[in-house]
């Protein structure tokens, strides 16, 4: 039959109020030298070619004492097991074959020698369970003896067998394992020992020859060697004053309404019968005691108490030996109030102040609760007491004596601070009691549990209405770490928004316009420096920059550098920041004036730009001394735009190179853009930055005749000579070989005459938009062309020979 193998654990010994009736205290001792009695003139019980079967009631023989009570019969199981008394073990289901804590209970008193599910094998194979009574009294023995397969076999022949001593006077039971006690895994493990009911029992674990009494042991799978002994024997009477030993613990400081948990007795008298447990308790010191009222376990070693209720009592264990009627009593176990927390929260500290917040720290005591009070004024201890549970907010409220923590934990952040001012904390170990209202006990005791903190203060220059006044030549430091957001309202521009902490300066000149450089490369940090004019909440942005690049290489290239223009008269308010909400840190800030220079050039806007002819002639230009635009480029986002303007006609093709090539300018920007001055459009993909060689943006579908705008720029480091060339991509065609070839006059006022040493085959006269106005085909080595009737103004003269194309510039007067 199939067995389900159950594990039943048992966190403690179930010891009754008279010690000898429980099988748990049986002593055990495993032998190796047993030999099996012969069986000579046995009776059988349980023939072979039996499955799960059970004998009938069978007389011992004689009395047998077993957990304290007399039995005169029993019967057996083929499975392994003996059931005392006149009923007989269960026949059939798991009880019969299942070993388990419950299914001993139901078989209980039950002796297992070998419980599992077995059999005594095949008809023919010679199995059988069998006992016989040896000896006289007072000193007979009853030996059952079980011929089986181990593992179960109903098929075959038995090959196993183990035999059940029980001695009259001693009581002692023996169990005696012959050959065959193989390795056996098909049912998950046998269960060998003794067993009353369901949490009393003393079983064996195989693998350790040893018993135990709190956990049913049904894994047993391990082989058992011919001559293994296993010997339970019950105790004797107890005699004298017994020893009732020592509890633990001996001292509880508990709650109101908390469980004490376990009461344990240790080191009290032991393998004796006829000793009685009691447990005492009392409020005097003993001496009124009463046996414990309410818990669990009051006849048994370990006793639990019923919730404390907040007066004082004390535990015992009361051991009385009934033959002597002597008593024994344990050491005390006494429950008190808590106390206040013996170790203090210590080593209080505060890491890096803000300008609002500060970050404290502690070491937790032994309280199990810490609470921190913050003020603006020497901290006055909390009492003890008893209240609802504390409540803490770490946003300080401004003024007074708040609780900013109350947990288990060993940090907080106060927020909500003034700058600048220093404030004062400590930090309380405690212990919390109860479910709510709760019981407070406070360690009040100062030590490093006690600090003053401050936070940190604002520059000087934290504001606009703060700014300081600076002047030309001269170097001025400081940090934006410990600043405030002022004028978030102020413009942004040129590459800078106002976004991040700032501090703030004046300029104010002398009386002569002059050109101010603020140089703010040496700084720790990604720096932005804006340029206002006005009054707090009504400013007007003139200058400004993120990033320049001629700061030197990342992450120098994050620093900030801008120059204006002074009138001399007017006060300028200078903002220091960062690129954004995270960028903070000391700044250095070189101040120089020079002379005013007027732009190189007039075309210093779009408004202005200057028209130039889609021809492939050069155009030589200078952004020097230039204005800076406070619009960036898509692809110069936080750079100084200091930037000269151009504009040219789409011709018909549709489709120009526009050519930079840099003069003493030593990186150039471009872009190029669709609209009006007042709608610039970038055209995609022609915005280009950081150029030290010739680049060409080659662009294709444009609107024939529209106008478009080219932006050059870079920052004032980098100002210089450039030359800007625009070509009509169709035009741009293979020339020939031009030696002696003629074209005359140039400028022209009625007739252009060409020759050369060929054939000419085409000669076309276009106007700037790409038109052609004139056009003669097969001409010979020489032509004259009438332009009389043109306009004035420039053409585009295209010359074929052989396929090959020469383009000339005409002026018509």
């Amino acid at each position: 039959m199939k067995k389900i193998t159950l594990l039943i654990a048992f966190l403690t010994v179930i010891v009754t109020g008279s010690y000898a009736q429980s099988v748990a205290t049986y002593s055990f001792a495993a032998g190796t030298s047993g030999v099996l009695d012969p069986m000579a003139g046995s009776t059988q019980l349980v023939a072979s070619g039996s499955d799960d079967t059970v004998s009938a009631v069978t007389n011992i023989g004689f009395t047998f004492n077993y957990g304290g009570t007399d039995y005169t019969q029993f019967s057996v199981s083929a499975n392994g097991l003996i059931r005392l008394g006149s009923v007989a073990a269960v026949a059939s289901g798991t009880a019969n074959y299942t070993n388990s804590a419950a299914n001993a209970n139901t078989n209980a008193p039950v002796i297992m020698p070998y419980w599992d599910d077995l059999a005594t094998g095949s008809a023919a194979g010679g199995g059988k369970v069998h006992s016989i009574l040896t000896g006289t009294a007072p000193n007979q023995k009853l030996i059952i003896e079980w011929f089986v397969t181990v593992p179960r076999g109903t098929a075959t022949a038995a090959n196993a067998k183990f035999q059940c001593v029980l001695e009259e006077t001693t009581n002692t039971i023996t169990f005696v394992y012959g050959s065959g006690m193989v390795v056996n895994t098909a049912n998950a493990g046998a269960s060998i020992g003794l067993c009353t009911a369901t949490a009393v029992f003393n079983t064996v674990t195989v693998a350790s020859n040893t018993n135990t009494t709190s956990t049913f042991v049904t894994g047993n799978t391990a082989a058992i060697p011919a001559g293994t002994t296993y010997t339970f024997s019950s105790p004797v009477p107890c005699t004298g004053t017994p020893s009732a030993g020592t509890v633990a613990p001996a001292n509880l400081a508990l709650c109101n309404g908390s469980l004490p948990g376990n009461i344990v007795a240790s080191g009290f008298s032991t393998g004796v019968s006829g000793l009685n447990f009691q447990w005492e308790e009392s409020t005097d010191n003993f001496v009124t005691p009463v046996n414990a009222v309410g818990g669990s376990g009051a006849t048994t070693a370990i006793y639990t108490p019923p919730a404390y209720n907040g007066t004082p009592k004390q535990y015992r264990l009361k051991i009385t030996c009934s033959n002597s009627g002597l008593i024994g009593y344990s050491s005390v176990c006494t429950i008190v109030n808590p106390s206040n927390p013996a170790v203090q929260a210590t080593t209080l500290a505060s890491g890096t102040a803000t300008l609002t917040t500060i970050p404290l720290s502690w070491v937790a005591g032994n309280g199990g609760r810490r609470v921190v009070y913050f003020s603006n004024s020497a901290v006055t201890d909390p009492v003890n007491g008893n209240g609802p549970a504390l409540t803490a907010a770490a946003a300080y409220t401004g003024s007074g004596q708040q609780i900013v923590y109350d947990g288990t934990g060993t940090s907080v952040t106060v927020t909500g601070l003034t700058p600048g001012t220093t404030y004062y904390v400590k930090v309380y170990e405690y212990l919390r009691c109860g479910s709510g209202p709760y019981d407070f006990y406070y360690n009040v005791s100062t030590g490093t549990n006690a600090l003053t903190v401050a936070t940190a203060t604002p520059p000087a220059n934290d504001n606009f209405a703060s700014a300081s006044a600076i002047a030309c030549g001269n170097i001025y430091t400081g940090d934006t770490t410990n600043a405030s957001l002022d004028e978030d309202n102020a413009p942004d521009g040129f590459g800078a928004d106002m976004d991040a902490r700032n501090v703030w300066y004046s300029f104010t000149g002398t009386g002569a316009p002059q050109t101010v450089t603020l140089n703010l490369c040496g700084s720790a940090y990604d720096s932005s420096v804006l340029v206002y004019t006005g009054t707090s909440g009504n400013l007007t942005l003139i200058a400004g920059n993120d990033d320049d690049a001629t700061c030197g290489a990342s992450p120098l290239n994050t620093r900030s550098r801008v120059s204006f223009n002074s009138n001399g008269t007017t006060t300028y308010y200078i903002a220091i920041e960062g690129f954004n909400t995270g960028s903070y840190g000391a700044y250095n800030m070189d101040v120089t004036c020079a002379v005013i220079n007027p732009p190189a050039v007039p075309n210093q806007t779009c408004a202005t730009a200057l028209a130039v002819n889609v021809d492939g002639t050069d155009t030589l230009s200078d952004n020097s001394y230039g204005t800076i635009n406070p619009v960036q480029p898509s692809c110069d986002t936080f750079g100084s735009i200091q930037d000269v303007w151009f504009s040219f006609v789409a011709p018909s093709s549709g489709a120009v190179n526009c050519l930079i090539t840099n003069g003493t300018m030593t990186s150039s920007n471009f872009a190029v853009y669709s609209g009006t001055c007042a709608g610039l459009t970038e055209v995609g993909g022609t915005c280009n930055s950081n150029l030290t060689a010739p680049t060409t943006e080659a662009l294709t579908g444009l609107t024939v005749g529209n106008t478009y705008y080219v932006q050059v720029w870079s920052n004032a480091a980098e100002q210089g000579t450039f030359t800007l060339k625009l070509t009509d991509t169709a035009l741009n065609n293979e020339s020939f070989d031009t030696t002696g070839f003629m074209v005359y006059p140039n400028p022209v006022k009625d007739v252009l005459n060409l020759s050369y040493t060929k054939g000419i085959s085409n000669v076309s006269v276009h106007n700037l938009l790409g038109q052609t106005v004139i056009s003669k085909n097969n001409i010979g080595t020489q032509s004259k062309i009438d332009m009389s009737n043109l306009a004035s103004g420039t053409y585009l003269v295209k010359v074929t020979v052989d396929n090959l194309v020469k383009t000339i510039k005409i002026v018509k007067e």
